[in-house]
């Protein structure tokens, strides 16, 4: 098995900077990305999104952030907000201003 995929899986928002330092994997990369979701972590609004509000709206669990915490080839610090449509497992980029077509109604509304 590749070292790079077992490293990588572990690496979240919160703890990049600790294993960018530690793990010389890490530094042997060129491009390091994160996927990260707010939704399984409990917050309701990230970097301008609305992930949950109180009666049930929201992007939920189809927002995900994609962090470039490491690049090389151009600058590090990048976050872009994309939607995630988890039938097809597709990614595209979510625009901050359009982001309420793809909120998801409240589950008890909808049954």
């Amino acid at each position: 098995m590749n070292d790079d995929i077992v490293w990588t899986a572990y690496i979240t928002e919160k703890n990049a900077e600790v294993v960018i330092k530690k793990a010389t994997i890490t530094q042997l990369m060129k491009v390091l990305l994160a996927l990260f979701s707010p939704f399984k972590n409990k917050i309701a609004e990230y970097r301008g999104y609305t992930i949950a509000t109180k009666g049930g709206t929201g992007l939920r669990d189809s927002y995900r952030n994609l962090g470039i915490l490491k690049n090389r080839y151009g600058p590090p610090g990048v976050n872009i907000g994309l939607h995630f449509d988890g039938a097809t497992g597709k990614y595209k980029e979510l625009n901050l201003k359009d982001q309420e077509r793809h909120f998801i109604k409240n589950i008890k509304e909808s049954n």
